[in-house]
């Protein structure tokens, strides 16, 4: 990977599976290199606070699938999304998500267990 830049303004990359090479904001991209402009994202280019928000949401709508039923395009993938764009913003890993479904799981599968009839609709929903 190789990024165009001036080393010493650029913020610390973080560690890489690719070796990256940092060259300089004039230099030529390499042979076989493809050039991607770093201020566009999902076809918005960024240029403030605005922009940055349009191409998040963007970024966002690639979640959205061409299998989706009704009830996932109308109802289950905008909830979905908003919470996504949400959690983009917190301290939370996919793991931290993911033990959390579990969590969520185990304790309806609790309620179903107990047998009553107020039990059910809860665990249903989980």
């Amino acid at each position: 990977m190789v990024v165009r830049g001036d080393s010493a303004v650029l913020p610390r990359l973080p560690t890489l599976g690719a070796p990256v090479e940092v060259i300089g904001p004039g230099a030529p991209v390499p042979d076989g290199a493809k050039a991607i402009a770093g201020d566009t994202l999902a076809g918005v280019r960024i240029d403030g606070e605005t922009t940055r928000q349009r191409a998040e949401w963007a970024v966002m709508q690639t979640c959205r699938r061409p299998f989706d039923g009704p009830g996932d395009r109308h109802v289950i993938r905008p909830i979905s999304l908003r919470i996504s764009r949400l959690l983009t913003r917190l301290p939370v890993t996919p793991n931290h998500v993911t033990l959390l479904s579990m969590v969520i799981g185990a304790a309806a599968c609790l309620l179903v267990t107990r047998g009553s009839r107020g039990a059910s609709p809860p665990a249903a929903c989980a």
